[in-house]
């Protein structure tokens, strides 16, 4: 059950003797919420200065956003976190706001030095008495993330990240693209040579996506063959020639498998960008013109440009 901003309130000073800091953060923008008494009612107001992740000191949200993770799945979840030389047990729990939207409730204490995983973790390192706990937590954060076969972002990670992408869009007034690609025939690569030289071929595609894309924006293995490509200030334009300089690149391609052979594939993609989508159709509009390149022949890039050429 999600509760109500107005019943949270009133729960947050009892909460406080169990935890060391009890907040509520909006994890879109990353706000934390301040609750104001007014009258025997609770108004919640974002506070400009104050983001989540600061707490941790660092400069960027977290990758395992585990309050992006809450308010996706509506349940509770919980994260170890450190900071200096302690160690945070965090809890988040979904609240519903007086608008309506979904906000969270972190609860964070300090397990430093407590026995919390077992005696398993400690500051010391490796040769120590236990696993240094710093690498542990940020191995076990980017684990969440990542997709165990190529490294790339995975489906959650999409899932979270994207309505970020979209507001940080929306505030700064620059736009958005996507491109979803599909690796063509990828079943006749998996029937005739192996499932082995399946994966083989996903991972050659995630490496040269991570190539082509650099620092232009993020990917993600959306699933099996599938890849999303996020592009923050790409417009269509530019954002279907990209499309079209992977697909060229791995059409050119000769990727070697088992036994000294090599293959040649190729990959279709749909593009779309909040020039001529709603945002929160971004994701939707860009699988359907990958649904229309590959219904038209695959091996093509489709955008609107295609679309109305």
């Amino acid at each position: 059950m999600i509760k109500e901003i107005n019943d949270l309130a009133l729960d947050i000073e009892v909460l406080r003797n169990y935890y060391d800091a009890v907040r509520v953060v909006n994890p879109i923008n990353h706000r934390v919420i301040q609750l104001t008494k007014v009258g025997t009612e609770f108004l919640e107001r974002e506070l400009p200065d104050e983001r989540c992740f600061d707490i941790w000191k660092v400069d960027k949200p977290c990758e395992n956003c585990i309050s992006m993770q809450c308010a996706q799945a509506l349940k509770t979840f919980v994260k170890l976190e450190f900071v200096d030389e302690k160690v945070f047990f965090i809890v988040t729990i979904p609240v519903r706001s007086r608008k309506g939207s979904i906000l969270i409730m972190e609860l964070l204490r300090d397990v430093t030095g407590q026995d919390v995983l077992g005696g398993l973790l400690s500051f010391g390192d490796s040769r120590g008495k236990g696993i240094d706990i710093r690498a542990r937590i940020l191995e076990l954060n980017e684990m969440a993330v990542r997709d165990g076969l190529t490294g790339l972002y995975n489906r959650r990670y999409l899932n979270e990240k994207l309505p970020v992408e979209i507001l940080r869009s929306q505030n700064n007034e620059k736009e958005l693209s996507l491109i979803m690609l599909d690796i063509d025939h990828f079943k006749k690569v998996n029937d005739v040579y192996g499932h082995s030289a399946g994966d083989i071929v996903i991972q050659w595609v995630a490496d040269e996506l991570v190539q082509q894309i650099a620092h232009n924006g993020w990917v993600a293995r959306y699933g099996g063959e599938e890849f999303t490509v996020c592009l923050p200030g790409f417009n269509l334009e530019q954002a279907n020639e990209l499309a079209e300089t992977v697909r060229l690149s791995v059409e050119k391609a000769k990727i070697p498998i088992c036994n000294g052979e090599e293959l040649n594939i190729t990959i279709s993609a749909g593009v779309s960008s909040s020039s001529e989508s709603n945002l929160e159709e971004l994701l939707k509009v860009a699988d359907k013109r990958l649904y229309d390149a590959k219904r038209n022949g695959r091996n093509q890039v489709v955008s609107v440009c295609s679309l109305h050429s």
